[in-house]
């Protein structure tokens, strides 16, 4: 226990048989630097009082919250990640961007009987339509796609009207009133 008085250029040093590294002051940020081209020789932790590792920053750039093997820039093993606050600038949120062709999220329920799903951003060679959006079943294809038009389809990646269902049973239940404008605008109502 102590503290450590980092001033403007101050570098305290680290050494070990496969560790190296500084800390140090630079342009007013405190800076933990590897000396060490080898990735595995250089990780940060940040552990709670009982020694438990809560969090890892690799050489390698990948960061890892509860876990110590992050399998990506930002790996969260058992945790949620909440979105809050109010800016003027842009609305709190997650915002997924990607030059590749689908870009998205995947919900990977993993217990028994979960199911994979993909929310996607189609792009040009995705197979269900540039600039559409995609409910995807990665085991099976495109269950629901929102075009870039505002086309439907449930069954078809290729709707030709508002609501486009292809096979299958349309059921309405309860006491529900359909109504249908055609063009004339002629109203048709029809109790179900």
């Amino acid at each position: 226990s102590g503290l450590w008085n980092f001033t403007g250029g101050a570098t305290f040093g680290l050494t070990a048989s496969t560790q190296a590294g500084v800390i140090l002051v630079s342009s007013g940020s405190l800076v933990v630097q590897s000396t060490s081209a080898t990735a595995a020789h250089f990780i940060l932790r940040v552990n709670n009082n009982a020694g438990t590792e809560l969090l890892r920053v690799r050489q390698d750039g990948r960061v890892g919250i509860g876990t110590a093997s992050p399998a990506s820039k930002l790996h969260c093993s058992t945790c949620a990640i909440i979105v809050d606050g109010v800016t003027s600038v842009e609305a709190p949120g997650i915002f997924v961007r990607g030059t590749d062709d689908n870009v998205g999220i995947r919900l990977d329920n993993i217990s028994t009987g979960g199911k994979k799903w993909e929310i996607l951003s189609l792009g040009a060679t995705s197979g269900y339509g540039t600039g559409n959006l995609g409910f995807i079943d990665p085991d099976v294809g495109a269950k629901m796609v929102i075009t870039n038009g505002g086309f439907v389809g449930i069954g078809t990646t290729v709707p030709a009207t508002k609501l486009h269902m292809s096979s299958g049973t349309l059921t309405v239940d309860g006491n529900t009133v359909l109504k249908i404008n055609n063009e004339e605008n002629t109203n048709i109502d029809e109790k179900l």
